[in-house]
C-alpha cells in the first residue's frame, strides 16, 4: 500500500546516541543523524501495545505516547530519539516496520532525554 501524499508533514531530526556505556545506554548526549519527513500524532493505547512497547502491563497511559510514521530508515533503534521542528524531544519506545515495509512506525514518549 502506497503512502498518501502529504501524510508526512513534520520535518524531524533523527538523533543517535553519541556514546554508550557498558549497558549500551547513552552517555554523552545525542548527535543528529538525519532530517526526515514524518507524521507525528498522539497514539492510542492499543497502537502502542501493538508496537510491542516494553512497559509493564497496565502502566500504559495513552496520552503519554506518540506514533511517528515515516519512510524506513536503516539502523534506527529504540535508543535513538526524534526532535521535531518545535524542539520537542520524543524518546523511542518501539521501532517497527509497517505496511509491507514501505513505512516504519515509531512509538515514542515525550521527554526524558531532553538536553
Amino acid at each position: 500500500m502506497a503512502t498518501a501524499a502529504g501524510k508526512y508533514r513534520h520535518l524531524v531530526s533523527l538523533q543517535r546516541p553519541e556514546g554508550v556505556n557498558e549497558f549500551n545506554e547513552p552517555t554523552k548526549g545525542f548527535v543528529e543523524a538525519d532530517k526526515v519527513w514524518a507524521s507525528v500524532a498522539p497514539a492510542s493505547a492499543s497502537a502502542a501495545q501493538s508496537a510491542h512497547e516494553t512497559l509493564a502491563a497496565g502502566s500504559l497511559v495513552a496520552s503519554d505516547y506518540y506514533l511517528i510514521e515515516m519512510y524506513p530508515y536503516p539502523g534506527l533503534t529504540p535508543d535513538w530519539r526524534v526532535v521535531d521542528e518545535n524542539s520537542v524531544v520524543y524518546d523511542l519506545v518501539a521501532v517497527r516496520p509497517a505496511n509491507a515495509m514501505d513505512e516504519m512506525s515509531l512509538v515514542a514518549r515525550i521527554g526524558a532525554s531532553n538536553g
